[in-house]
């Protein structure tokens, strides 16, 4: 036998008042409505809540129990309503993000740390990728929001820009171009570049693709930035990083050196955009705010 919210909530009203025309005002209907839905509920239950005499209303044994079990169940409802509320405004639940080369980006803790000032009952849960996902797990799935450096194959990926990196050439301290203070392109045309196996665009772009002969040599297969690291280390091949990994932690033995005709690569937030939800949405605010001070909340 279904029971409707509503009229449980009515009689919650009378039980606490005891009394039907103020029951009436409290719930801004008219008293003889009221009466109609109590007796309507009485009815379904099969069993009478309330005694009711020209002076007082009392409640029965079961109007007893019943309300007992009555404010309970208003006050889950109450509980879950607001918990859809508050999903539906992104304020609770959890956010997978990853925030893979990221560690010389002043601008990606600040975000963290601001969205959990904000949204302190959403959980963050930080998941690490490799360097063959340049997408940090968004195109797989696994990851809600993901820090990534662009560009790279990005089909159904929206993207918040975050900041820019000029790349630096990576050479080995002995490298016959490691003393100079900037490099070109054209000093790095005849050098030998990693191969791996990942994203083609995003190969292309960090090993210069575009300023280097078709023809040229492939150097070492590499599977992940320690492996790049430790091959330009031993001499086998070049590199380029985005410089703010010069200062995220120490590399020996490696020589960073800008080059002056590269393009710098772009760091940004992206997410799914079939999968936009309240969290995502909230989370994509707070780092455009904390980017774009200026930029006022919707």
């Amino acid at each position: 036998m279904p029971l409707e919210f509503r009229n449980l909530r009515y009689f919650v009203a009378v039980a606490e008042e005891l009394h039907f025309s103020r029951a009436a005002e409290r719930l801004y209907i008219a008293q003889p409505a009221l009466s109609e839905q109590i007796r309507r509920l009485e009815r379904d239950l099969g069993v009478d809540l309330l005694r009711r005499t020209t002076r007082k209303v009392e409640l029965t044994p079961a109007g007893e129990e019943f309300l007992v079990r009555a404010r309970r169940i208003l006050a889950e409802a109450d509980a879950a309503m607001g918990e859809a509320e508050r999903a539906a405004r992104g304020e609770v639940g959890r956010l997978r993000v990853s925030t893979f080369g990221t560690a010389g980006i002043e601008e990606v803790p600040r975000i963290m740390r601001a969205f959990g000032e904000e949204r302190p009952n959403v959980a963050l849960d930080l998941v690490p990728f490799a360097m063959e996902d340049h997408s940090g797990g968004l195109l797989g799935g696994r990851t809600d929001v993901a820090f990534v450096w662009r560009p790279f194959a990005d089909d159904g990926l929206a993207f918040e820009p975050i900041a820019e990196d000029p790349r630096v050439a990576v050479l080995a301290e002995g490298h016959r171009l490691a003393g100079r203070k900037r490099l070109r392109m054209a000093d790095l045309a005849e050098e030998v570049w990693p191969h791996v196996d990942t994203d083609p665009v995003a190969l292309a772009f960090w090993t210069c693709a575009e300023h280097r002969d078709p023809g040229s040599r492939h150097g070492p297969s590499v599977g992940s930035m320690e492996e790049v690291f430790e091959a330009v280390r031993a001499g086998l091949c070049i590199s380029t990083s985005p410089r703010s990994l010069i200062g995220a932690q120490s590399w020996p033995g490696l020589i960073f050196v800008e080059v002056e005709d590269l393009s710098p690569a772009t760091l940004a937030l992206g997410w799914r955009e079939a999968d936009e939800t309240p969290v995502v949405q909230a989370f994509v605010e707070v780092a455009r705010r904390t980017v774009d001070p200026s930029d006022p909340p919707d």
